[in-house]
């Protein structure tokens, strides 16, 4: 099985277009990447951890680390093959430029799609319906780090 066909990929496509809650989008490649031991940081899942990462910030307001991550995530989107991922790699690389540029001029957030395959599409359509996801302007969803720490607390996992 193909690391996209995994459904931690497919969630993240759910997070990133359904609900935009790049902090999930995050989580869920991020247990991929760590699940796959031959990846590197110089391969497309990282880079979309960081392209994910950096529209929570801009999102949040923070510009710095939004400028930073999205910086990181250009720097990095050219130097390895997107050949066997299945997006719309031109139509992202347009994207992430054009969201640099906006975080660069403190424009207001502007969330983008990832444009999938469509049997991508068809597994984002079937995880849409089994995943309960938050409004978009859920607080949970806008400031989840701070949620996820207080439950982590909550639950003795912190001090």
């Amino acid at each position: 099985m193909s690391i996209y066909e995994h459904e931690h990929f497919v969630k993240f496509i759910v997070y990133f277009n359904e609900n935009q809650d790049y902090f999930e989008c995050h989580e869920v490649l991020e247990q991929l990447w760590k699940e796959k031991t031959d990846l590197s940081k110089h391969q497309p899942i990282p880079t979309l951890i960081l392209i994910a990462t950096s529209l929570y910030h801009w999102r949040r307001g923070n510009y710095t680390g939004a400028k930073r991550t999205m910086q990181r995530a250009i720097e990095r989107f050219h130097t390895f093959s997107w050949d066997d991922v299945p997006l719309d790699v031109q139509t992202l690389d347009v994207a992430i430029h054009t969201a640099a540029e906006r975080i660069e001029r403190r424009e207001t957030f502007q969330p983008f799609p990832l444009l999938c395959e469509d049997d991508v599409q068809r597994r984002v359509a079937e995880w849409s319906e089994k995943l309960t996801l938050l409004p978009l302007d859920d607080p949970r969803v806008i400031d989840k780090h701070r949620y996820v720490f207080l439950q982590k607390q909550k639950e003795g996992q912190l001090p």
